[in-house]
């Protein structure tokens, strides 16, 4: 079995990877999306601008816990490789499925990715109580 801390770091990097794989989903489906939908290109920069800024602002503090916890190298250091290829795997694996399948599949995997990602985290995130404070 992997050691809990190990899990974690696996977990958090799973989560990073597909925080940068969703958002990255939208600049592969634009060119099609955007005249299907009917909006211009400074609308959909707006929305790509948005996802990206709403994707950061969630994961702030878990991600200052995880810091503090093992360390600001180590987090750092495991956040970069999967941000990174989160990012570069989007239009490896979106692109194919939105030529097979149209611009719409590429969320809708995407979804999916997002939601099996949710019940791994759940179930395997070990659980920690929270610290009972003392009054004085």
């Amino acid at each position: 079995m992997i050691q809990s801390h190990w899990r974690v770091i696996l977990l958090v990097s799973l989560v990073t990877f597909v925080a940068y794989l969703v958002p990255t989903d939208v600049s592969v489906a634009q060119e099609r999306m955007v005249p299907a939908i009917g909006l211009s290109i400074v609308a959909m920069g707006t929305i790509t601008a948005w996802g990206f800024q709403l994707t950061y602002a969630l994961f702030q503090v878990p991600a200052g816990l995880f810091g503090e916890r093992f360390g600001t190298r180590s987090a750092l250091a495991i956040i970069i490789a999967t941000a990174s290829l989160g990012a570069a795997a989007a239009p490896l694996i979106m692109a194919p499925v939105m030529e097979r399948f149209g611009w719409r599949a590429v969320f809708l995997l995407s979804g999916i990715i997002a939601l099996l990602t949710c019940i791994v985290w759940v179930m395997s995130m070990p659980a920690h109580e929270p610290a009972v404070s003392r009054t004085i």
